[in-house]
């Protein structure tokens, strides 16, 4: 999600808002990793009706999701064992 987007989600007849935010420390520091003091922030946001839905079942489910998701998009690496000299 790009910073501040806003998504309708709906999980068996629940709907769900998740946004996204990006806070950044207002004081300047000098730092080798100035990325990494960055904050991301997802705020889901549902009736408190389908709380124990969404705490129980549609948690695990984005998690699963995500997870298949970075196993299908992860990078694959080859390698081979040549013993011949022409390398």
């Amino acid at each position: 999600m790009d910073d501040n987007e806003e998504v309708t989600d709906e999980f068996q007849g629940a709907k769900l808002w998740w946004s996204s935010n990006k806070i950044i420390p207002k004081s300047m520091s000098m730092s080798f990793y100035p990325a990494s003091e960055e904050r991301r922030l997802y705020r889901l946001v549902f009736h408190k009706h389908h709380r124990d839905l969404i705490t129980g079942t549609y948690i695990k489910h984005v998690m699963n999701e995500g997870k298949a998701i970075a196993l299908k998009n992860r990078q694959r690496k080859l390698f081979t064992n040549n013993p011949s000299n022409n390398w």
